[in-house]
């Protein structure tokens, strides 16, 4: 395997730029909402790709971000104000989030949220359809290479998938 075979499969998505931020947009089931673009995003395509996962299509929680913001939050015996204060937001705005009558923060805040918690951040970032900040820099760095490298990953099988990002790991490693 050839350094470009293995440069292919690091992600496969469409960048694009909207009003209230940036995300990967393009496939066909995206769609707008108040500014908000909700399609694929890199951190679920790397956990979804291949197989039966179809790396187009993004799989819907069963429970919105805020129920599960909710859920967590009461299992920790929190309340609201004490963890919106912890956040650095107002409780209103908290318990609009989490009654979904406003979107999810920013990756930065939800990234906060989720160690608050004790979650794994990349899904929640997933979960409220937001991209990582580090992964938002990365495709603004590299606006036509990094579209490419997501496009061409297409098709891959999740073993594949994992055989490329060794292979890229043992590349950055001889490269220090």
């Amino acid at each position: 395997m050839g350094t470009r075979d293995i440069m292919i499969a690091v992600f496969s998505a469409h960048y694009t730029s909207r009003v209230g931020g940036s995300c990967f947009c393009g496939f066909p089931e995206e769609k707008a909402v108040d500014g908000d673009c909700h399609a694929l995003d890199a951190v679920d395509f790397g956990r979804r790709f291949g197989g039966e996962a179809c790396a187009m299509k993004k799989a819907r929680s069963a429970q919105s971000f805020g129920a599960v913001l909710r859920q967590k939050r009461t299992a920790k015996k929190i309340t609201l104000r004490k963890f919106a204060e912890m956040i650095g937001v107002s409780a209103t705005y908290l318990s609009q989030v989490e009654q979904d009558h406003f979107a999810p923060p920013t990756a930065d805040r939800v990234t906060k949220i989720a160690e608050l918690l004790g979650e794994d951040p990349d899904e929640w970032i997933r979960l409220a359809d937001r991209v990582p900040d580090d992964v938002d820099v990365m495709v603004r760095q590299h606006p036509k290479d990094m579209p490419e490298l997501m496009r061409l990953a297409t098709g891959l099988s999740p073993k594949q998938f994992e055989i490329i990002k060794e292979q890229i790991r043992k590349m950055k490693k001889r490269g220090k």
